[in-house]
C-alpha cells in the first residue's frame, strides 16, 4: 500500500507550490555549507514550554542548544551525582536505537518491561555495567550506585507525561541482546564480557524499528494526549560495525531504515513534524558539516541547524530570547554574514565573547569575516 496517492491535479497543484522540488545546483562549484531546507511547523513552541529530548548523542546537541535558550529540560535536571558525571556531561544518556528508547519508557510507565529494571545491570570485574547508558567500562560503579543512577536515568522519563514538547532523535539500528534477559542494549558490551555466549549481534529490520518507534509514540500519547512531537534521524555515522559490510554500507542501510521508518510514522501519526536536520547535514559540504573522523557532525553546523529549528517553531521572534543570543551570533558567523555578526557582537558583547575564548577557532572564523580591529575583547572576568 503506498503511503502517499493523489489525484494529477493535486500533484501539479504541490509541484507549484512546492520551492525545493528540484536540486539545488552549485554555486560557482561550491558545495553548499548546509541547506535551509522548508519546514512547515504543525504547532508552535513557547518560551514557557518544557522539552524532553531523547536519542543517540545528536539529542545531546539538541539539549545544549535548548538549554541556552532557556527552556526546561528534564534530562538536564537528573542529579549529576547520580550519573557519576562532571557539570553537565550528558552523554551517558545517550540512546541509540529504537528499542533502547523503548526499554526506558516500559520501566518508567511499568508497562510490560522485558526484564525487571534491576535485570539491566550487568557484573562485570568489580563493578557493575548498564548496558542501556552510554559509559565507560573502566570507570563501573559497585552495584548501590549503579542501581541509583539507573533509577534517576529512569525517572526522567516520567517527565513525558507532563512535557509539551518531545523530540525525539533516532541514531542507529546495528545493536546487541542480551539473551539472559532478553534485552536489547544501548551500545556495546565491554570486550571481558564479550568473551561469554550472553550476548548476540543483532540488525535491526525496518519492521523492528517501526514496532518499536510506534509503541515509543502510542505510549506518548496515551499519557500526554497534548503533546507535541518532532522527530529527527541523526547524521552522526555509526563508529564502528561488527558485520563483513564496509561500515560506509553499513551506516547507509541503518540511516535508510530510520529515515523510511520515520517517513511512516508521519503518515501514521499526523500530529507529530519530522525535522530534515539529516538531511540538512548529510547533503552539506562535508569540510563543514563533519567533524575529521568523519563520524561526528561539527559544533558549527549542529549550531545552525538547531537556531533554524528554533526560528521555524517558537512562537515568538527568536531575538527575544536574549539568553540564545551567542548562538545567534555563531549562525551569522556560519553564513558568513558579517554585518548581522557584528551587529549581535556589539549587542550581547559579554555572550558572544564568552563564546569567542572558549572557541579559538570561532574568533579566526570571525576576525576573518569582519577584521580583527573591528571590535575590541573586554578583559576576562
Amino acid at each position: 500500500m503506498p503511503l502517499e496517492a493523489y489525484p494529477i491535479r493535486e500533484a501539479l497543484r504541490r509541484a507549484s507550490r512546492n520551492r525545493q522540488n528540484l536540486p539545488q545546483p552549485r554555486e560557482g562549484g561550491a558545495v553548499a555549507k548546509t541547506h535551509d531546507l522548508l519546514c512547515n511547523p504543525s504547532f508552535k513552541i513557547s518560551k514557557a514550554a518544557h522539552i524532553f529530548t531523547v536519542g543517540s548523542c545528536f539529542a545531546r546537541h539538541v539539549e545544549a542548544a535548548l538549554g541556552e535558550f532557556g527552556f526546561t529540560l528534564p534530562a538536564l535536571k537528573i542529579p549529576a551525582e547520580a550519573l557519576g558525571l562532571v557539570g553537565k556531561d550528558t552523554g551517558a544518556l545517550n540512546k541509540y536505537t529504537p528499542p533502547s528508547i523503548t526499554n526506558e519508557i516500559r520501566w518508567a510507565f511499568e508497562d510490560s518491561p522485558v526484564a525487571p529494571i534491576e535485570r539491566a545491570l550487568i557484573p562485570f570485574g568489580d563493578g557493575y555495567w548498564d548496558g542501556q547508558l552510554h559509559v565507560r567500562a573502566h570507570e563501573l560503579p559497585d552495584y548501590e550506585t549503579a542501581l541509583k543512577r539507573r533509577l534517576a536515568v529512569n525517572a526522567a522519563y516520567r517527565a513525558l507525561a507532563t512535557c509539551d514538547v518531545a523530540i525525539i532523535t533516532f541514531g542507529l539500528v546495528e545493536t546487541w541482546r542480551d539473551l539472559e534477559t532478553g534485552l536489547y542494549l544501548n551500545e556495546t558490551p565491554p570486550r571481558g564480557l564479550m568473551r561469554s555466549d550472553r550476548f548476540e549481534l543483532v540488525l535491526l529490520s525496518f519492521q523492528d524499528c517501526l514496532d518499536e518507534a510506534r509503541y515509543t509514540l502510542n505510549k506518548l500519547f496515551e499519557i500526554n494526549a497534548d503533546a507535541n512531537v518532532i522527530v529527527t534521524v541523526s547524521p552522526v555515522s555509526l563508529g564502528a560495525t561488527f558485520s563483513s559490510d564496509p561500515l560506509i554500507v553499513r551506516n547507509s542501510y541503518s540511516k535508510s531504515v530510520l529515515r523510511a521508518m520515520v517517513e511512516h510514522l508521519r503518515q501514521e501519526f499526523p500530529r507529530i513534524d519530522y525535522y530534515p536536520s539529516y538531511e540538512r547535514i548529510m547533503y552539506a559540504d562535508r569540510r563543514t558539516a563533519f567533524e575529521q573522523d568523519e563520524v561526528h557532525v561539527t559544533a558549527s553546523i549542529v549550531n545552525h541547524t538547531m537556531v533554524s529549528m528554533l526560528e521555524a517553531y517558537l512562537d515568538t521572534d527568536i531575538t527575544e530570547f536574549t539568553e540564545g543570543a551567542g548562538r545567534l551570533w555563531w549562525k551569522a558567523v556560519f553564513e558568513r554574514d558579517g554585518e548581522k555578526a557584528l551587529a549581535l557582537y556589539r549587542a550581547h558583547t559579554k555572550r558572544v565573547q564568552k563564546r569567542l575564548r572558549k572557541f579559538p577557532a570561532l574568533k579566526a572564523e570571525f576576525d576573518m569575516l569582519v577584521g580583527g580591529d573591528s571590535y575590541e575583547m573586554e578583559p576576562a572576568e
